[in-house]
């Protein structure tokens, strides 16, 4: 009995350790921000850096689409008051943003996209 709740523990403990690490890296789906990402690079997400100031506009942040919960990368183009982001990507033709799925809630946003690493693949 006690070997299950030391292991049930170390698991909690572990699974709460990565949704808590400051820092995520993403690989970019889609050209939706070229030129400032293309399709395939690596992007460095800082996880910490919003638990201490808002997001601004200019910013790239992660964040979880309304529709479907799946990670997203956009640049912050409005903060309304509540806070609320409109979203928007770099490459207009070929974005699903804020203009589709409408402003977004400070709860939603991951963090702020920090740095480029190279492309995974062509």
């Amino acid at each position: 009995m006690r070997i299950i709740i030391v292991t049930a523990l170390l698991v909690a403990t572990l699974a709460w350790s990565v949704q808590e690490l400051p820092a995520a890296f993403l690989i970019v789906s889609g050209n939706s921000m070229y030129p400032f990402a293309r399709s395939g690079q690596i992007v460095l997400v800082n996880r910490y850096v919003y638990r201490f100031s808002a997001p601004d506009a200019g910013d790239v942040v992660a964040f979880r689409t309304p529709d479907s919960g799946e990670l997203a990368m956009k640049r912050v183009s409005a903060v309304a008051p509540g806070p609320r982001y409109h979203l928007v990507g770099d490459n207009h033709r070929d974005s699903l943003d804020s203009r589709h799925f409408g402003w977004i809630s400070r709860d939603a946003i991951i963090g702020r996209v920090e740095s480029l690493g190279r492309r995974v693949s062509p």
